[in-house]
């Protein structure tokens, strides 16, 4: 049986993992730690000129995919980090359309 101090401190531990779980940036879309890759398993679904993507985080080693962009756009951001949540996005799409990225100096 477990005493009333013991049941009081794993209270307070599981409050605090809760709080320090939603209060963080558990997917690291904040960090600049983001980069396009071309997605050639979904290709077929955009159309000439455009490129299929995943956004790959290296770091976490999360990817999302089915976004695309123009292939002049997805050139430009080859190599270069931004965060996913500076991205610009064209709703209602699918693949989604990548309108902008605000990059990492």
């Amino acid at each position: 049986m477990t005493t009333k101090p013991t049941k009081h401190f794993l209270a307070l531990a599981m409050l605090l993992v809760v709080t320090t779980q939603t209060s963080c940036d558990f997917y690291r879309k904040k960090k600049c730690e983001w980069y396009m890759v071309p997605d050639f398993k979904h290709k077929s679904l955009v159309k000439p000129d455009w490129v299929s993507l995943c956004l790959r985080n290296y770091t976490s080693g999360k990817q999302v995919c089915l976004y695309q962009a123009h292939v002049d756009f997805a050139e430009r951001m080859n190599g270069v980090k931004f965060r996913f949540v500076d991205m610009k996005i064209e709703k209602g799409t699918h693949p989604r359309v990548i309108t902008d990225v605000k990059t990492c100096n």
